[in-house]
């Protein structure tokens, strides 16, 4: 049995609108976010010069297709977030409590661990392309890993690439083709993961 994650009213104690996209929408001052959110949320705030709003809003929009095909491997999305002059300023997303692969290098992995990692990350990419979607911007900061209950690692991506139409699917898919090959044949033998061995 999943464990019940709380609403956006329950959280922030705040209205969820509903854009033309049908993407969720809070409104709500950073420090007053900062204060209400409890350890199941997370915030990713960007900054408007380094991160276009509407690269924001596709990254947003194309994770909540990719949990929807994936729940079990994608970190779930709650709303995106906006200030009060109506500009969005980043979103909020399930918190993970684990680490991500790239601060996993220094650590030393069962080579259960290692076979649990490899399995759900080859598992959750295959459930997302089979339907057409593709994350774009894998890399080991964009792959969180945490135990579950049963004391397995299981994973959880993060952070895609945007997505507004067909072509960025078809562009995100081969992207993610190509980050496979390399995790598949070669990415549990760099010496610097030291990860243990892993039996193909």
């Amino acid at each position: 049995m999943k464990t019940r994650m709380p609403s956006l009213e329950e959280v922030l104690g705040t209205p969820v609108e509903i854009d033309d996209n049908k993407v969720p929408v809070v409104e709500c001052e950073l420090m007053k976010a900062e204060d209400l959110l409890n350890k199941s949320i997370h915030m990713k705030i960007v900054e408007p010069i380094a991160f276009p709003v509407d690269l924001l809003y596709g990254e947003y929009r194309n994770l909540c297709r990719m949990y929807t095909a994936s729940p079990d491997y994608v970190a779930r999305p709650y709303a995106m977030i906006k200030d009060r002059a109506g500009s969005y300023i980043g979103y909020l997303v399930e918190k993970i409590g684990g680490k991500d692969l790239d601060r996993l290098r220094r650590k030393l992995l069962a080579p259960r661990d290692a076979a649990d990692i490899r399995k759900n990350v080859l598992t959750g990419l295959a459930q997302i392309n089979a339907q057409g979607i593709g994350h774009g911007d894998l890399d080991r900061s964009n792959i969180v890993a945490y135990r579950n209950r049963e004391g397995a690692l299981n994973i959880k991506l993060i952070d895609p690439a945007p997505s507004f139409n067909k072509t960025d699917d078809a562009r995100n898919i081969k992207r993610d083709s190509v980050w496979l090959s390399d995790f598949s044949n070669d990415y549990w033998e760099d010496k610097d993961l030291r990860f243990a061995s892993v039996k193909r």
